[in-house]
């Protein structure tokens, strides 16, 4: 996937994050899950991932990420920490997107 790809997954996001502002969405991109703005600063801290952005004309959108083997160990790892999380996936057909289980 490329900048501009991620860049109009990072619109999702928001338009997401606007209907539910309490949980953190995480985007299946090919092997890893990655996120966006707030929830990229708040993955960064509580599973001490590495922070970068991706830069598009003049916005500066922060992500992080981690590879799809350690989903079920991250997942753990912030609703303990009292994180509602929504996992979105895509399929083969590019139309028609998967939410899996939000949990709390």
């Amino acid at each position: 996937m490329n900048e501009i790809d991620r860049y109009l997954v990072s619109k999702r996001y928001k338009a997401m994050r606007e209907k539910d502002p309490d949980s953190i969405f995480l985007f299946k991109i090919w092997d890893f899950y990655e996120t966006f703005y707030q929830n990229a600063l708040t993955l960064h801290k509580v599973l001490d991932l590495s922070l970068t952005k991706i830069e598009w004309k003049n916005d500066s959108v922060p992500m992080t990420g981690f590879p799809c083997s350690l989903l079920h160990h991250n997942l753990d790892k912030l609703i303990r920490s009292g994180f509602r999380v929504v996992v979105i996936k895509k399929e083969k057909n590019k139309e028609k997107d998967i939410e899996e289980e939000g949990k709390t």
